[in-house]
């Protein structure tokens, strides 16, 4: 979100590359750690989708906007949820003009 808020936002709230690239920095840092979670598990906690799964695909949806790479197992996951029948509602309602 603060990636946004300074890059695609910065109209009205300002523009900020080194708060843009410390985030950067920060997801890449921190996605190894989802990576290795995901080699063992369908979803991030648990054996069923759930909130944090939610949460995790919007950060991971805003990664490849700002093309960020990710890796394997974060990467197939994404797809998996990407093909829900309920991400693909809530996608069509928050991103309206937006192909991923």
């Amino acid at each position: 979100y603060i990636m946004r808020r300074h890059h695609d936002l910065q109209h009205r709230y300002g523009d900020s590359p080194v708060v843009v690239n410390s985030c950067r920095r920060y997801f890449e840092k921190n996605v190894p750690v989802v990576e290795e979670v995901l080699e063992a598990r369908h979803f991030l906690c648990g054996h069923d989708f759930g909130l944090a799964d939610i949460l995790l695909v919007s950060c991971l949806d805003w990664s490849s906007i700002y093309q960020i790479e990710l890796p394997k197992n974060t990467t197939k996951y994404l797809e998996k949820i990407r093909l829900r029948d309920a991400y693909k509602r809530a996608f069509k309602i928050n991103y309206k003009d937006l192909v991923l």
